[in-house]
């Protein structure tokens, strides 16, 4: 009698110990899944937040250049031909990669016949003797000028480019069309510095030297 309560008690044992394990088991695939889906959920976050901090950093690292500088303008075919209408504008280009923007504001003359003030600028390249873009889809070239013979020296050190009807002042090259407001006749120059003139002007000199470039 005692052994058959022993065997009794014994399957009622192995009984109860199964249905806790299988309690246990649907306990913990229960809680399972939503931890695994909260895994799962919050590498995607932290994989998005990732890419999202790589992306911030390639654009940071890429470098924004700054020139500033003026651009003149007058109903002349040349520099200082006699004119009727003469202004100055102050000339803000911003390049990221090598696209950005050509700002003018209108500063000095009478009345400002301009149309547009912001050009959007493409291609850009830059070298210690050049420098180079489109704008609003026409070529553009700049060239550095080490000594200003046009205006007594007052622009040494710009990138400079104009648009003349005299060939021995003629610099660069720069589209007259894209000045939606100007004659095709105008005479026009832009000339741009590096907003932090004490470190970029110092490499280009440099390179310049290094190469004998300078002129």
């Amino acid at each position: 009698m005692t052994n058959i309560l022993s065997d009794r008690d014994a399957n009622l044992s192995t009984k109860q110990a199964k249905r806790f394990a299988l309690i246990a088991l649907g306990l913990m695939i229960l809680l399972g899944i939503p931890i695994w889906l909260a895994f799962v959920l919050k590498s995607r976050v932290l994989l998005i937040a990732a890419a999202a901090l790589a992306l911030g950093c390639c654009n940071a690292n890429v470098q924004e250049q700054k020139f500033a500088g003026s651009f003149h303008a007058n109903d002349s075919a040349e520099s200082h031909g006699g004119v009727e209408w003469a202004g100055e504008y102050s000339a803000t280009l911003t390049v990221r990669e090598k696209s950005g923007d050509l700002a003018l504001t209108f500063s000095i003359g009478l009345g400002d016949p301009l149309k547009v003030h912001q050009f959007t600028i493409s291609d850009f390249r830059q070298t210690p003797n050049d420098m180079e873009f489109m704008i609003n889809g026409q070529r553009a070239r700049l060239h550095f000028t080490e000594r200003d013979s046009i205006w007594n020296g007052q622009y040494n050190h710009h990138f400079t480019a104009n648009k003349s009807s005299k060939p021995a002042e003629q610099v660069g090259e720069l589209p007259i069309k894209v000045f939606d407001g100007f004659g095709v006749h105008y005479y026009v120059e832009l000339r741009l510095k590096p907003v932090e003139p004490a470190q970029a002007m110092s490499s280009i000199l440099e390179v310049r030297s290094s190469d004998g470039g300078l002129r």
